[in-house]
């Protein structure tokens, strides 16, 4: 089955499934993640809840996610209302940022806080996860028809930006 342009324009299939996973999928599913993992830490190890040093991984660990999922929302709100070429750019980029980058921080953060060694190949293996969903979304951002046809205005990040502002008035 074959489209036309007029068909493949707005935020609707793949694109629209991206800005849900952005906007509510993934970070919904960072924040469960992190609750059951911090959770079965302390039932495996009780005396964790009266370390110090278990209460300063928690805080670290929570910021980490709130600021990730603050980054997913922000990304897939713009994907979803910024109809720029700026906005599938920036979007690339933070597939990367919240992905795999966002991974190697986490995971060298927590490894220096526990002070072990973070980067076995078991942490490195789970790190390819987020890159391949990173590099599969990248070459949908720049081989879609829809995407290129959606997002088609030029323009400056400031005109961008000007736009957001409005939005918020």
């Amino acid at each position: 089955m074959s489209y036309s342009d007029d068909q493949l324009y707005g935020v609707r299939g793949w694109l629209a499934f991206l800005c849900i996973s952005l906007m509510a999928l993934g970070p919904l599913a960072n924040l469960a993640i992190t609750f059951a993992d911090l959770g079965e830490a302390q039932r495996a190890n009780p005396l964790l809840a009266a370390s110090p040093e278990w209460t300063t991984m928690k805080i670290v660990v929570w910021t980490i996610t709130l600021v990730q999922v603050a980054m997913m929302i922000y990304t897939g709100w713009r994907l979803n209302h910024v109809f720029r070429r700026s906005t599938v750019k920036f979007t690339i980029v933070m597939l990367w940022v919240i992905g795999p980058v966002w991974g190697l921080l986490t995971v060298a953060v927590i490894g220096f806080l526990a002070g072990g060694n973070p980067f076995d190949s078991s942490t490195l293996f789970e790190l390819a996860r987020p890159a391949a969903w990173a590099l599969a979304w990248t070459l949908y951002l720049i081989m879609s028809r829809r995407v290129a046809n959606t997002y088609d205005q030029e323009g400056s990040e400031e005109q961008a930006e000007a736009e957001l502002s409005n939005v918020f008035e």
